[in-house]
Formats: structure tokens, sequence, C-alpha cells
């Protein structure tokens, strides 16, 4: 706070002791202000009390972005202040996160003042300092006026300006600094003690990054003197290997919902719609339950980014779909009703999904924040599921024969096609298993495990069937999570978008284990144990024979009494 005075003609002595201790305030308000004075050049380094201080600027790049498992090498200029000719410095760089950079190459660098050359040899009025005021000001130097004003003098420094190419090398998605250590080197008498803060090495000391060559003297002190960090970001790179995955799970899944319409009995999803008893029950658990266990999980997840709370959430309010129906078909579930809750799911997601995102999900959206709501990946999940369903339904009507060929064949087709989705899919998608850590597992895992735990208690509690209690288990439980990796990516810019879909992709990764374990196990039971149990049941002289192996297959005889 500015002070002014008035002399005035009482007591006068006492109000210039009054603006002497004034002028004092002033000169310390100004030094707390800790304004930072600039150059005009267009190399932009620090000024601090009109002296320049250590800085480095990444040139080419001038902003520093590398893919992972990537080199990049950056052109780097730095300047030193040297106090006199002859002084020795140590420029040492290092990643503050190794897990998403690391620095392969020029990770130490000497420099020696004997090259330094003065700031500027022909001092402009902008360069002077005034020292009682703390402000730069436009005066003429003394050495040009001739004058004794002992308040300015002419700021001249001794600077090193050079410039380095260091490699940095990606590893993992995120954002870490390239920090930039100054050392100042000095040779040392053993009988001087050491200053605190000042590190003493010797000949013999080897401590990994700070070891150096030290042939030209026995002992030594190094002193930090300067730190300055460069903003270093490593993306995902684009391959071919992704676009493939995806077009192969995209065939898969077309094939896969050709053959159940194929399979579809229409009856059955006829008296689902009239009586909605069991797809109002897995719409309920889907759209209430779900969305409220993600935002308890949300809430509760020690979590330190709110980003991955969202991310949680959001895959909380996903519809229904994945791979139930392909699970439940090998669970020996209700197929048809599973079908019939994936299509009402996804339609009634149009509306719902975005409902629960821009009422409930605002409490996890950071401010600035910009959500995008995938429309276009619910449209692709719906004409995904309808059009090749409604694809298999015409050849069970014209083609009858075509469909039971694929209906035969679609058991084995559906094993191998499982298996190697998840060995490519794993393959392809590795990076993201790199960030996986426990509480990421435990948090992708709870949501899934305890939608199937929610969902068969909720379908138990209705009295309904067993094969119905496991379809709504299986269609409450996995969920398409998809939608939330689309939303998470389109939201933030990378690489926090791929960060921020970690959670969905660990949710996806731990979705299927619980009913994969099982699937195989009861295929091989149904296989080795009922696939030729045959039921004899005799009614007026007619041998009815059934083969619940197959369930197409029924072959009745009629046998003439002799």
């Amino acid at each position: 706070m500015a002070v002014v005075c008035t002399p005035s003609d009482v007591r006068g002595i006492i109000y210039l002791i009054f603006c002497y201790y004034s002028i004092l305030i002033n000169a310390a308000s100004a030094g707390d202000n800790g304004k930072e004075i600039t150059s005009n050049d267009e190399n932009t380094d620090n000024f601090q009390n009109g002296t320049k201080t250590f800085s480095v600027r990444a040139i080419s790049p001038s902003q520093v972005f590398t893919m992972m498992d990537t080199d990049v090498h950056v052109e780097i200029n730095f300047t030193v202040p040297c106090e006199n000719k002859g002084e020795y410095y140590s420029l040492r760089i290092k990643s503050t996160s190794d897990r998403v950079f690391s620095v392969t190459e020029l990770r130490e660098m000497d420099i020696s003042c004997d090259d330094a050359v003065y700031d500027d040899d022909t001092p402009t009025p902008e360069r002077v300092y005034n020292i009682s005021s703390g402000k730069k000001v436009r005066v003429i130097p003394n050495e040009e006026s001739g004058t004794k004003d002992p308040k300015h003098h002419v700021r001249r420094q001794l600077l090193i300006r050079d410039s380095l190419l260091a490699t940095f090398r990606g590893n993992l998605l995120g954002v870490a600094e390239a920090e930039f250590n100054l050392y100042r080197i000095e040779p040392i008498d053993k009988n001087e003690n050491q200053s605190p803060g000042i590190t003493q090495m010797n000949s013999n000391t080897s401590n990994d990054d700070d070891a150096r060559d030290t042939s030209d003297y026995d002992d030594y002190i190094e002193e930090i003197v300067g730190v300055d960090t460069i903003l270093v970001t490593v993306v995902r790179p684009i391959r071919v290997i992704d676009f493939i995955f995806r077009v192969v799970v995209y065939v898969f899944m077309v094939c896969i919902t050709i053959s159940f319409g194929c399979g579809l009995n229409i009856p059955v999803v006829k008296e689902a719609l009239k009586k909605p008893v069991a797809p109002g029950i897995g719409l309920g658990c889907q759209y209430i339950i779900m969305p409220a266990l993600g935002f308890a999980i949300a809430k509760l997840a020690p979590v330190d980014d709110p980003v991955f709370a969202l991310s949680i959430f959001v895959c909380g309010c996903c519809p229904g779909g994945g791979n139930s129906n392909i699970y439940t078909y090998l669970l020996g579930g209700d197929v048809s009703l599973s079908i019939t809750m994936t299509l009402i799911s996804s339609i009634v997601a149009l509306g719902v999904f975005p409902l629960l995102i821009y009422t409930l999900g605002q409490q996890f959206v950071t401010e600035g924040a910009s959500i995008v709501i995938p429309f276009s990946g619910i449209g692709s999940s719906l004409a995904v599921s309808v059009f090749p369903l409604l694809f298999g339904i015409f050849l069970k009507v014209k083609f009858l024969k075509v469909a039971n060929l694929i209906i035969k064949i679609m058991r084995p087709i559906v094993i191998i096609c499982i298996i190697l989705l998840m060995t490519v899919g794993i393959y392809s998608n590795l990076y993201i298993f790199k960030m996986f850590d426990l509480e990421l597992i435990l948090l992708g895992a709870m949501l899934p495990y305890l939608g199937y735990i929610m969902g068969g208690l909720v379908a138990l509690s209705f009295r309904q069937p067993w094969e119905r209690v496991k379809t709504i288990a299986l269609e409450t439980g996995m969920q398409n999570v998809g939608l939330a990796f689309i939303m998470m990516t389109s939201s933030f810019p990378p690489p926090y978008g791929d960060i921020a879909a970690v959670v969905p992709a660990a949710s996806g990764t731990m979705t299927p284990i619980p009913p994969f374990l099982v699937a195989f196990p009861y295929q091989i039971y149904k296989k080795y144990t009922q696939r030729y149990q045959q039921v004899a049941q005799l009614t007026d002289g007619e041998v009815k024979v059934v083969t619940e192996g197959n369930e197409q297959l029924q072959i009745e005889e009629k046998l003439t009494s002799v």
C-alpha cells in the first residue's frame, strides 16, 4: 500500500521521518510483488532483480510431443549466467516421470564460462535498472551522461547462450516434465567448512545421474543454482493393427447377429413384448441400478483425477450390449429375450444416456470440460444390432436350409472368434494394460460384477425362470462400455482422452472373465453328459425319442404291434 506524505509546517521533522519510512515500505512492497522484468528480445530470457537467470526453451519442435515407444530429438536453447570467466557448470537433464518418458541421450552437459560474453556491449535505456524503486526506467546511462547519480547504473552480465540436442523416448501415455538442473562446480579446500545445501563430491563418488568426470580435481563442491522445465506429452500412435482389430470385431459381431436372427424364436419375442415383465426387469436394472452403482463407486473410489470418476459413472450409464448375446447363448440362457433386451436398451439409450450424463454426471465434470455424447456410437451399435438381425430373420423365413446350416456351425465359430478376439485384442491394446494398476483393475471389475449379482437377485425376486435369470444377470452386468471409451476420447484432447479411457478399457477387460470361465466348462459338461441323453415315453404304443443335445432334432417312430 502506497503512503502519500505532505509536509506540514507543524512538527515537520516528524513528517520527514515518516516519509523516509514510507519510502522504505514502498521499496519493500515492490520487492515483495516479485514482478519479473522481461526483455524485448525474441529470446525470452528471465530477469530477476535486473539479472538474467538460468532458462531453457525448446526450439525444434517448440512443443514436445512424442509417441509411445518412439524417440524424439529436441533442439533446446539455454542461457546460463556467469559471475566471472573460469567458472564451470554442469547441466543435467532428467524426467519427472520415467514411466511416461525417459531421457535416452545427453543426460549431462559440462559448461565452461570461458566463452561467456557480456549480455549487451552497448546497453540501451530499456536495460537500465533503478535500484531504489525496483523498476525499469528510461534514463541515459552514466557512461554517456557523465552524471554521478548512484541510483542508476547499467546491469551488464556474462552469459553463455548455447543449444543442445536432447533425445526423449515415449514410454506410456501421459504428460510429464523434462527437468533441467544447473549445478555450479567448484574445487574446494579440504580445510574449509562445507556450506549448507552444497554437496561435496570426490573422484570415487558414483551416484547414478550425479556421477561425472572429475579427472581435473580430486575434491569439489556442486551447488544447484537454477532449475527450469519443458513439458513433454506422450500420445498413442495410430497403428494398422488397431484398424484391423476394429474391422474384425465389427465383422464378427455382424456374423454372430445374423446367426442369432436365424435362430430367433419370433413367438418368444412377441410374448416378451406383450407381457414385458422380463424386459422391464432388465431395463430397470440397466438404467436404475447400474447408474446408481456407477455413481456410488465414482464417489467412494479413491481416485485423484475427477476424469477417472467421470469415466466410472459413464460406464454405469451405458446400455446393455457387448457380448451379452454370445454368453447368453453359451450359458444356456434365453437368447431371444437377450436380443430383445439389447435392442430395447439401445433405443432407450438415445434419450436416457444423455439425460444421466447432463444431470448426475455434471458432479464429475471439471470446469471448462466439454462433454461429447457419442450419438454416432449409439447409432452404430443399434445399426449393428438391428440390420444383421433382420437379415437373419429373412434367411429363416425364406431360406430355412441356409439358416439351419448357419445355426449348426455357429457354436464352434463363436468359440474360435472369442479366443481370437481375446488374444488379438490384448496384443493390439497392450499399451492400455501397461497403465493398469491394482486400483484400476478393482474399479473395472467392481461395476460389472456387482451388476451380475444385482441383476440376478432382482430377477430371482420376481420369480423368473432360471434361463431368464441368467439372461437378465448377463444383460445387466455386460454393458456397451465402448460408448464410454468413445465419449472419453472425444471429450478430451490427447493424451488426456486416452488416459480417461483407461477405466472403460479396464471395465471391458474384466467384464467377460466370469462368464468366460464358466462358459467353457458348461459347454464341455453339456457335450459329454447330456448330448445323447434319451428319454423314452410310451404312450398308446408310440415311442418318442428326444435328443436333448440338439433341440432341433426330434425323432418320432410309431411301432406296429406284432
